[in-house]
């Protein structure tokens, strides 16, 4: 998706260089033969690896996939479902996180105020912004504070997807097992 004549996918990892992260992964399934073309590039290839996800195994099933061919092991994992624009601050939302993983978050998930509430995962949070409820797509949700997509993410919760091989969706299987566990980080600006 080309926004002002380059491909949305660059400004994610161009994002994510510009913090020091090495090692991005791209998970491969539509337009996978266009956009490994496109991480192969000079300025991608020695730091993307790609995973080609031949049969759609869901946002937690890919996490899963991803994780056990030992790319990721035993670190923080940075989530990005990268069909989505948002001039966030990367750094101040791991930051965040880390922050937060001394009071027991497994999980920490970058909010943003939407117009169309009953299209997004709609979260509710406590005066600590740890997650006390979650509404995926609902037709009267609570309110219009919604999952932006961008996670970060502790060994544990791979250790605990590894162990429900049956859990195959982040929104709604991943998220509502680890309610009070998953900090929420608001973006104000644009998503």
């Amino acid at each position: 998706m080309p926004v002002h004549g380059r491909p949305l996918l660059d400004y994610w990892l161009a994002s994510i260089q510009k913090m020091g992260i090495l090692n991005t992964i791209v998970n491969l399934h539509h337009r996978r033969r266009e956009v490994s073309e496109y991480v192969r590039r000079p300025c991608y290839a020695a730091r993307v690896q790609t995973f080609e996800e031949h049969d759609l195994l869901g946002t937690a099933g890919s996490l899963r996939a991803i994780a056990n061919q030992g790319c990721a092991s035993g670190k923080t994992l940075l989530v990005i479902h990268a069909d989505n624009w948002s001039d966030c601050d990367l750094g101040a939302f791991v930051d965040y996180h880390r922050s937060a993983t001394g009071r027991g978050i497994l999980m920490t998930m970058m909010t943003f105020d939407t117009d169309a509430p009953t299209q997004c995962g709609i979260v509710e949070t406590d005066s600590n912004n740890t997650l006390i409820g979650f509404h995926e797509k609902q037709t009267e949700p609570p309110g219009n504070r919604a999952n932006a997509a961008v996670y970060a993410i502790e060994p544990e919760l791979i250790d605990w997807l590894n162990q429900n091989p049956t859990v195959n969706d982040i929104s709604t299987q991943l998220i509502p097992a680890f309610m009070g566990r998953i900090a929420c980080w608001h973006h104000a600006g644009v998503h």
